[in-house]
C-alpha cells in the first residue's frame, strides 16, 4: 500500500511535469517561425544602455507592491506594520517564484512576515490571496480599456474575455462571502470537516482569518483606496516593460503598449509554469506585440527574451541579498513550501 507521503511526492512531482510542458508548449509557441539566428542577432543589437532603468524600475515596482501589502496587513491585524520585514519577505518570495516551483514564494512571503512580526501565518496568507483578487480586478480594468480602444484580434480577446469570467466570478463570490459571513462560516466548516483533521483544522483556521480580512477591506473606502493602490502598481509594472520598447528601436505609444504588453504577460504567466514563468512570459510578449501593435514577430521575441531576464535577474539578484540577510537557505525554502501550513509550524513567533 503506498504510503501518504510517496502519494504527495507523485502528486508533486506529476504536477512539476504539467507546468514544464506547459511552458514548453507556450515557449515552442512563442518562437514558433522564428530563426534562432535571426533572433540572436536582434538580441545583439539591443541597446543595452536600458538595463539598469528597468532594473531600478522593477526594484522600484516591488517597493510599491510592498506598501500595498503593508495596507492590508495593516488593516487586518489591527496593527501598524513596517515596511522593511515585508519588502525583506516580498524579495525572498519574488526570488523564490524565480527559481523553485509552484510558486512557493507565495507562501514564503507570509511565513517570512510571521516569523519577523508577529501577524499569525493564516492572516498574511490570506492578504496574499486578497491581493491576487485585487490584481485580477486591475488587469481586467486594462484588458477592458484595450478592448475599447483597439481592434483586437480573436485570440487576444480569448484571452481577455477568460480573465473577465474568472475576475468577476471571484467578485462576486467575495460579495456573498462578505455579506453573508455568519451563515458562510458554519457552512464551509462543514465542508472542511468532511477532511481529516490535520487538513481540516488548518483550513479552517485560514478560512476564518481570510473572511475576517475581507470584512476588515469590505467597506467602500477601504476599498477604493486599495483598488487605487492595484492600479497604480501595475501602472509602475507597465513602466518596466515599456523601458524596453527603446532597446530595440519600438516606436509604441509608451502607455497604451507598456499597459497592453503588461496585461497579456500577466494574463499570461498566470497559466502554470517552470519556475520564472519561461514560457508563457515570451508568449504573452509575442502575442502582444506581434498580433495587437504589429511589432514584427522577430523583434517581440526579442524583447521578450531580453525584459524577461531582465527582470529576472533583478527579482533575482535582490531575493538573493535578503536571503542573506534573513539568514535563511534554499533548502529551508523549499521545506517552508512543502510543510508550512496555517496553523502549524507557519505561525511563527517573532525572533
Amino acid at each position: 500500500m503506498a504510503r501518504p507521503g510517496d502519494t504527495a511526492g507523485a502528486s508533486s512531482w506529476s504536477r512539476l511535469l504539467i507546468a514544464l510542458l506547459l511552458s514548453g508548449l507556450f515557449l515552442y509557441l512563442a518562437l514558433r517561425g522564428e530563426d534562432w539566428q535571426r533572433v540572436g542577432q536582434t538580441l545583439l543589437e539591443a541597446d543595452y544602455r536600458w538595463v539598469l532603468p528597468m532594473a531600478g524600475m522593477g526594484v522600484f515596482s516591488l517597493f510599491v507592491r510592498t506598501q500595498r501589502w503593508r495596507l492590508l496587513l495593516n488593516i487586518s491585524s489591527g496593527r501598524q506594520l513596517p515596511l522593511a520585514p515585508l519588502f525583506s519577505a516580498s524579495a525572498v518570495g519574488f526570488m523564490s517564484n524565480m527559481l523553485l516551483p509552484f510558486r512557493v514564494g507565495e507562501v514564503i512571503r507570509p511565513w517570512l512576515v510571521s516569523r519577523n512580526t508577529g501577524v499569525p501565518m493564516s492572516m498574511a496568507l490570506a492578504t496574499v490571496v486578497l491581493e491576487r483578487v485585487l490584481d485580477l480586478i486591475a488587469l481586467l480594468g486594462f484588458a477592458l480599456l484595450l478592448l475599447v480602444q483597439l481592434d483586437l484580434p480573436a485570440e487576444v480577446e480569448l484571452w481577455i474575455r477568460g480573465a473577465g469570467v474568472v475576475a468577476l466570478t471571484a467578485v462576486v463570490l467575495l460579495i456573498v462571502v462578505r455579506f453573508n459571513r455568519e451563515r458562510m462560516l458554519p457552512f464551509l466548516d462543514r465542508i472542511w470537516g468532511l477532511l481529516p483533521a490535520r487538513i481540516s483544522q488548518p483550513l479552517v483556521k485560514l478560512e476564518h482569518q481570510f473572511i475576517d480580512a475581507l470584512v476588515a477591506v469590505g467597506n467602500l473606502r477601504t476599498l477604493l483606496l486599495l483598488l487605487a493602490w492595484s492600479f497604480y502598481v501595475w501602472v509602475v509594472i507597465a513602466a518596466s516593460f515599456a523601458l524596453g520598447f527603446p532597446a530595440f528601436d519600438l516606436e509604441l505609444p509608451y502607455v497604451q503598449a507598456g499597459i497592453g504588453v503588461t496585461t497579456l504577460v500577466a494574463l499570461a504567466v498566470a497559466v502554470p509554469s517552470a519556475p520564472g514563468f519561461w514560457g508563457t512570459f515570451e508568449y504573452g510578449s509575442r502575442l502582444a506585440l506581434e498580433s495587437v501593435y504589429g511589432t514584427p514577430a522577430v523583434l517581440a521575441v526579442g524583447y521578450a527574451f531580453f525584459t524577461h531576464f531582465v527582470q529576472f535577474s533583478t527579482q533575482v539578484v535582490l531575493g538573493l541579498v535578503y536571503l542573506v540577510k534573513e539568514g535563511l537557505s534554499f533548502g529551508e525554502l523549499g521545506r517552508v513550501g512543502k510543510t508550512s501550513a496555517p496553523g502549524q509550524s507557519g505561525d511563527v513567533p517573532p525572533q
